[in-house]
């Protein structure tokens, strides 16, 4: 993925469409590492076809065993971009604040 689209929180996912029908402009979590590593790979399993047709709960289990088993350069690398993610995430959502529910 380019940087843009890896950084920036997705518009079509089903909780942006979900909020948008609804009328809500609730902003998301900023994404953290594991979220970064896992939409990176899920995005070039996609490119390549590997694990095509497989369910999404499989494919994210094989990639947690990935992010288990990847060197500390690579994690160390999306702990920066999840850094990243967050001052884009705070231009973007000024107003965001964490409120658990």
């Amino acid at each position: 993925l380019d940087i843009s689209t890896l950084l920036n929180n997705s518009k079509t996912s089903r909780r942006a469409a979900k909020l948008r029908r609804e009328g809500k402009l609730e902003a998301p979590r900023p994404q953290n590492a594991w979220i970064l590593y896992r939409k990176d790979t899920n995005a070039r399993f996609r490119q390549t076809g590997e694990h095509e047709g497989k369910k999404s709960s499989l494919i994210s289990q094989i990639i947690a065993e990935m992010w288990e088993n990847e060197r500390d350069e690579v994690k160390k690398m999306f702990f920066v971009l999840a850094k990243w993610a967050g001052y884009v995430h705070k231009e973007v959502n000024d107003e965001y604040r964490y409120s658990p529910r």
